[in-house]
Order: structure tokens, then sequence, then C-alpha cells
């Protein structure tokens, strides 16, 4: 990273926009910035730290972004910084504002800027959010900003912190510096896979632990007490497996005599099983035989009786046949009598229906003649509709003939006005004559009126005399009104003779007295009503009188159909009668009596034939059911079922105890063998597991650095080491020009300390005590020079590595004033050679010698306004 232009805009003590060219450095390389104290030397810093990072050059704890604010700026100017630089042949350009306060640009008070950054790349892309912008800067350069300040731009009083760096330290830059993160991570890998190796060890051994726990019955003490140890250790898993063997073989011969002796037992049960079941059957039999014969000694018992409901029976059949003449002879006799009912109430219903006819043919003949009058009150109606209309029309009439008058009379004002008008139009055009002819008098010439030449006393004109054409205005003004009255007058005499016109025909109609409309609409309304009600009456009656010649012509029609019915019936019920009188002579019966003595209902034939049927059926069940069991039954007395089932149950009782036997010694067998097929793989697979995990083991230990005896050196410290002995080589050679060889510098080469990390730890020769010591113990000047050589040689070895970080540029901060002429002299030779014309060196001091060794600089004033820089070369 290359600068090649700064600008800072009411940052720091620079109130406006400041730009700072570094490319008229270039071909320097090496710079002063130098200005009094408090000018903002290490402002320029600061900035170019701020745009990069967004923190000073001395970190957040020595400055926050905050503060950047100048106090000199104008309260409307934002603050910010922009970044030109180059990098590995491309140009990038990084701004950035940090938080604050200006004043509004419109009103009153202040606004609050929040902190932004922008990182413009090469192709033209954009980072806009600081999280971003962070993340491409630092992934672009390589280095964070603690990294940049041990390596770049070394701030006031922290120059010597690369010299006194701690080892844990100097890892994390030389991490980011020469890329040896690869090496932590292969650390890491191996650290993982010695962790997976003995996860998966200890995972066998819960295995055979967990397969061990299936382990039981094992007689052998010494047997017994190996698979106890191996259900807590599964190292005894090798001494258990010929022992577990050894068991499974016994239980499998034990297994096979329980399984003979279980079977015999079931076979002896089997048998003494079915001989219980026969004898069982045939006390069943023996029984259902005995029952069955006391269900037939108790139905002979029942045989009269049921004799004496199968006559019941036979007679009630033989009366339900002759029942059919007997009921259809009683129907007849009932329709009979109904239909002499039904006949005379026909006969006594026709005086009634006459005597309405003929009281419904006088009220017919009534309304007849009171129809007469509806003509007279339709023509009495008419004329009086007549009446209104023309009464209407009379008032219309009336009403435009005395609109007509009113028209008259204005069009009479208007003619009077205008004829008013034309005679004072009249009078002053006479009066204006004499001016008008005296105006047009000459000296000498005749007037017209007398023939004088001489006028002494010519007539005045008046101011307003009208003119001929006013004149002819008022005349046709006039004609107009008098044609206009003409067409009134005209109008109203029209209007007059058309209202005497109705007058006369509504003077015919209603006659001298003219009644008034409401009274005519009466009339008109009384005399449709009686119409109405006249018709309505007459329509009443005609239809009264159609009803009651339909209803006497039904009643005479229904009263000879009963009587016709009634005489049918009649001749039917006598013919039934017969039919009856001879079915019941022909029948068993004596008489009508016992005949009906023998009927019964259809519940009770019902109730009979059920009865009969289920005494035969039970009969005939009973029967069978005795003749099969006397054939299935071979004994007459009951066996002794009881004994044979107390000996069944024990021989159950014996043989659940041998299955129970059979079963718990079964599980055992299979629970020691399925221990057995689990625990010779896990066992063959342990050997491996053991042996893989204690080569992991040993190659991370070596590898990180944890070989208990030897120094903690892990194989990212020994290649950073390696690393750190080149940079120290590189230092060694400014360092020996910079103190006449009186110094060197080397990484310490003894194992250190046994617990924690080592390996970059740093210590200086003295060449006039000829010994090695802290680089803590060298003095102000002596670790100035030290530090400048041991982050110059830093930054030669960077470089030097394939796809190593590219440091174009150094800056230092003071330290310079420590040395003496000599030193100073050799500093400032070494920073010149080292700069070339390729690499930009920044350094910022008091020391006067600087300012007249080092032409090139930065110089920055200060006044009351703020500070101003130039470039002097």
């Amino acid at each position: 990273m290359k600068p090649r232009l700064l600008t800072m805009q009411a940052f720091g003590p620079y109130a406006g926009k400041t730009v700072v060219d570094f490319t008229q450095l270039d071909s320097d390389g090496l710079f002063l910035i130098a200005g009094d104290t408090g000018a903002g030397k290490t402002t320029i810093f600061d900035a170019i730290s701020f745009a990069l990072y967004g923190e000073a050059s001395g970190g957040s704890g020595r400055r926050s972004a905050k503060s950047f604010r100048s106090d000199y700026a104008d309260p409307s100017e934002e603050t910010c910084v922009t970044l030109e630089f180059s990098h590995r042949g491309g140009v990038y350009t990084v701004s950035r504002v940090p938080e604050h306060e200006r004043r509004k640009l419109r009103g009153e008070g202040l606004t609050k800027i929040k902190a932004s950054a922008v990182l413009k790349m090469p192709d033209g892309r954009l980072y806009d959010s600081i999280p971003e912008v962070n993340i491409a800067v630092q992934t672009l350069l390589g280095l964070d900003r603690e990294q940049f300040a041990q390596t770049v731009m070394i701030a006031q009083g922290d120059f010597l912190k690369i010299l006194n760096a701690k080892s844990a330290d100097r890892r994390a830059l030389f991490q980011k510096l020469f890329s040896t993160v690869r090496y932590a991570k292969f650390q890491e890998l191996l650290k993982n896979t010695h962790t997976n190796a003995k996860q998966a060890l200890e995972q066998n051994g819960q295995q055979i632990m967990y397969a061990a726990a299936d382990i039981s019955d094992a007689d052998d003490p010494d047997a017994a007490t190996v698979f106890g140890m191996l259900k807590s250790d599964p190292v005894y898993a090798v001494q258990a497996i010929p022992l577990l063997e050894a068991l499974c073989a016994a239980q499998e011969q034990t297994l096979s005599e329980k399984k003979d002796a279980a079977a015999a037992m079931e076979s002896e049960l089997l048998i003494k099983t079915r001989e219980a079941e026969q004898a069982q059957q045939q006390n069943n039999l023996l029984r259902q035989l005995q029952m069955t014969e006391q269900e037939l000694d108790k139905l002979a018992l029942q045989k009269d009786e049921a004799d004496m409901q199968q006559a019941e029976l036979d007679a009630a059949e033989k009366a339900a046949a002759l029942n059919q003449h007997y009921i259809a002879l009683q129907t007849a006799k009932q329709q009979e009598a109904e239909a002499q009912v039904t006949a005379e109430s026909r006969r006594t219903e026709l005086p009634a229906l006459e005597q309405a006819l003929a009281e419904a043919e006088a009220a017919a003949q009534s309304a007849d003649e009171a129809a007469a009058e509806i003509a007279g009150l339709n023509e009495k109606k008419q004329k009086a509709e007549r009446a209104l209309e023309l009464l209407k029309k009379t008032r219309l009439a009336r009403e435009v003939h005395e609109k007509a008058v009113a028209q008259l009379e204005e069009a009479a004002a208007a003619l009077e006005q205008v004829s008013a008008q034309q005679k004072q139009v009249l009078a002053a055009y006479r009066a204006g004559q004499a001016g008008t002819l005296a105006e047009q008098l000459e000296e000498d010439s005749p007037c017209p009126v007398c023939g004088s030449r001489s006028h002494p006393a010519p007539a005045e004109k008046p101011a307003h005399t009208p003119t001929d054409a006013d004149l002819e205005k008022t005349g046709q003004a006039v004609n107009a009104a008098m044609a206009h009255y003409g067409r009134q007058n005209q109008a109203v005499t029209e209007k007059h003779d058309a209202l005497e016109e109705l007058l006369k025909e509504l003077s015919a109609v209603c006659g001298a007295e003219i009644p008034d409309e409401e009274k005519l609409q009466a009339n008109c309304v009384r005399a449709a009503e009686l119409a109405e009600q006249l018709t309505q009456n007459q329509r009443l009656a005609a239809q009264k009188l159609q009803n009651a010649e339909r209803a006497l012509a039904s009643k005479r029609a229904a009263s000879s159909e009963a009587d016709a019915a009634l005489e049918r019936i009649e001749t039917r019920c006598a013919d039934l009668d017969g039919k009856y009188a001879a079915a019941l002579a022909a029948s068993d019966f004596i008489g009508e009596q016992e005949f009906l003595a023998a009927l019964r209902s259809q519940e009770q034939l019902m109730l009979l034939r059920n009865r009969l049927r289920s005494y035969r059926d039970r009969l005939q069940q009973l029967s069978g059911q005795q003749e099969s069991f006397r054939n299935q039954c071979t004994i007459t007395e009951p066996l002794p079922v009881s004994e044979l089932q107390q000996e069944i149950l024990q021989l159950r009782t014996n043989k659940a105890a041998a299955d129970a036997a059979y079963q718990a010694a079964a599980r055992s067998c299979q629970g020691n063998q399925k221990a057995l097929r689990t625990l010779i793989p896990l066992t063959k697979k342990r050997d491996e597991l053991s042996q893989y995990e204690a080569n992991v083991r040993d190659l991370y230990q070596t590898v990180g650095g944890q070989q208990t005896g030897q120094a903690k050196l892990s194989f990212e410290a020994y290649v950073q080491q390696f690393y750190f002995r080149q940079v120290t080589e590189a230092a060694n050679q400014r360092l020996c020009f910079l103190t006449n060889d009186n110094y060197a510098l080397r990484c310490r080469t003894e194992g250190g300390s046994l617990r924690g990390q080592t390996g970059l730890d740093l210590e200086v020769y003295d060449s006039t005590t000829g010994a090695w010591r802290e680089v803590s113990t060298l003095s102000g000047g002596e670790s100035f020079l030290a530090s400048l050589a041991l982050a110059l040689g830093l930054s030669d070895v960077v470089q030097q590595q394939s796809g190593g970080i590219t440091l174009d540029a150094m800056f230092i901060d003071e330290g310079f004033g420590s040395l003496d002429e000599q030193a100073l002299r050799q500093a400032i030779r070494m920073l010149g050679k080292l700069a070339d014309g390729s690499r930009l060196i920044g350094v910022i001091s008091h020391v006067t010698e600087l300012k007249d060794a080092i032409p090139a600089q930065i110089r920055i004033a200060k006044d009351a306004n703020g500070s101003t820089v130039s470039v002097i070369r």
C-alpha cells in the first residue's frame, strides 16, 4: 500500500479542505513531516489510519474517532477523510466520515452526522457500508490495524512494541504476514482427528460394556468374575470371549435336555386331556337324555287338552265359513236402514229449496225494475261531468281574458308614455328651429323667414335641440306602441267572445242557476254510486236466483237417486237373507245361536293354531333328540370327571414349571450368544482403534507442541520461528550498520517454559560483553535502532515471500531524539537507501538534524484559523 492523495476536511487542526499529494514525494522516497508541536503532524498519520481502518494511528484507546471534528471548521462543513492509494498495480479510493455534529443547513441548531465509509475498487465496484469496507481493506492489505501499526505505521510511543512484543503477540502478527494459518489449521485438524479417534475408542468401549450387560448365568466363579469386570472395563473382552463361548456351548446342551422333558410332559397332558373330554361328553349326553325323557312325560299329560283345542279350532273354522253369509246379510241390512234415512232426508229438504227459489225470483224481478233508473242516473252523471268540464274551461277562459285586459292596460300606458315623449321631442324640435336657422344666417344674405339682410339679434339654439333623426325615432316608437295596443285590444275582444260562448253553453247545461264545482262533483259521484249500486243489486239477485234453481235441481236429482238406491238395497237384502238361511240349514250347526257360539276372532284362531303347532313341534323335536341321545350315550351312570381334571391340573402345573425353566434358560442362552456375536467384532475393532488412537495422539502431541518434558513449540510456531530467524537476519544487516556491529538480534533457542507456548522470543547480543541478554535491557536509543532494524527486516522478509503482503510504505512517528549524532546519520542513510525510489518512508520528528538531512518535506504551519500543509522538495 502506497498513499497517493490524502484529502482532509474539517479534520483535526485542518479547518477547510486540505490535500496532501504524496505523488510529489515518489522520486525522493524518504520524506520528513515537520512543524511546530500541536500543528497536526501526527494527524496526517491519523487520517491515513482512519481512512483505512476507522481508527487513529495509535488506536481507538489513544484517540476516539468522534474527536476528529475540527474546532476551526465552519459549523456547516462536514468532517471527512479520503485516501487514494496504490496497491499491487491498482488504484483504490477509500472515504470515511466519523460520527460528529455540525450546524443544520436550514434552521437553527445542530444535526448529528452518522459514521459512514465507502471503498472504490479499481474496476469501479463500491463497498458502501462500514463492515464491508473494514473487511475489504483488511483482506486487501492482509493486515488488521494492530498489525498495520507494527509493520507500516508505527505510532508515537508504540515504536518499541515490535521489539518488546511477547511471543504470543508475534504469533498473531506472523500468522497474518506469512499465512501460517494453514499450519494452525493442520494442527486443529490433527486435534480433531485425535479427538474423533479417542471418541471412537471410547464409543467402542461403551458398546463392549453394553454388550456385556447381556451375559448371565455363569456357574463358573472365575468366569463370573471376568464377566463382572468386563461390564465396567472393556479391556477384559479378550479374556472373556473364550469363557463366554464355553458357557454358550454348555447352555445349548442344557436347553436340548429341557426341551425333550417338556415334550414328554406335553404328550402325557394331551392324552389325559382327551380322556377327560370324552368322559365329560358322555356325562353331558346322559344328562341331556334324562332331561329329554322328562320333557316327553310332561307332554303326554297335555294330550287331552290338545285334543279339546283341536275340536274348538275345527268348529271355529266351520263357523268362519258360514260367518261370511251372516256378515254380508248384516251389512246389507245396515245399508238398507241407512238408505231409508237418506231417502227420507232428501225428500224433506225439497220444500225449503222450492220456497227459496220463489223468493229469489221475486227479488230478481224487483232488482230488474229498479235497474230501469240506471239510464237516467248515467245521463245525469254525464251532464254533471260536462258541466264540470265547461266550468273548468270557463274559469280558465276568464283568467286568460283578465290577463289580456291587464296586458291591454299596459299597452295603453306604454302608448300614452311614448306619445308624451313624442310631444316633448316635437316641442323641443320646434323650439330649436329658430336657432338652427340663425346658425345658417350670413351678413348681406337674406333671412329665409323675413328676408332681411341684417341680423342684429339672431336666436340662440338650445343645448339639447332634437334632430330630425330623433324626431323620426319617436314617431316610430309611437307607431309601434299603437300597433301593439291594437293587437292587445283585438286579443281582449277574442278572449271575451270565447268566454261568453262558454257561459252560454254552461247555462244551457245547468239552467239559470249554475252550481259550483264542488256541488257538481258531488252530484257526479252520487249518480255514479247509485247506478253502480242498482247494477250490483241486479247482478246479485240474478246470481241468487241461479243458485236457488241449481240447488233445487240438485236436491231433486239426489232425492230420486236415494229412492233408487233404497230400492236396489232392499232387493239385495232379500237375496242375501235367502242365501244365509240355505247355508245355515246345510251346516252342522243346529241353529244360529250355536253357530254364533262357535265363532272365534282372527286373534283367537291364530292363538289356537300356534298352541297346537308348538305342542306338535316340541313333541317331534323331543322324540328326535331322545333317539339321538340313546344312540350316542354308552353309559348309564356318570363317570368321575373331577378326578381326571385334578390329574390334568397337576400335569399342567408341572408343564408350566418346565416351560418356564426352558424359557429362562433360552433367554439366558440367547443373551449370551448375542453378547458373544457382538463382542467378537467389537474386540477386534478395539485393537485397530487403540493402535490408530495411539499413532494419532503421538502425531498430534508432536505437531501441537504437547510432548511431555519438551518445550511447548507447535508446528505453526516452528514455521513462524523459521520466518522469525529470517526477519532477525535481515534486521541484523541494518542493526549492525546502525550500531557499528555492536549489537545483533536472534530468536531465543533455549527450551524456555515447558508449560506455555514459546518459539518467538527475542534476545540481543552485546559485543562489549560478549553475552546474549533480554532486549528489554537496551537503552532508549539502542531500543529505537533495534526496533527500526527489526521493522525494516520484517518488511523485507514479508515482501520476499511468494504471495506475501506488499509493504510499499512505512511511517515512523518520533523516536529519533534518543539517538546520538552518529547514530542519527546512520539511520538517515539507511532509511534513504531503503526508500530507493520504490518505497515511501515518512518520518515525524522535531530533531533539527533531520530537517537539514531530509530535503523532501511536508511542512505544517498553524495559525489562529487552523493548520495548512505544503510539500517542499
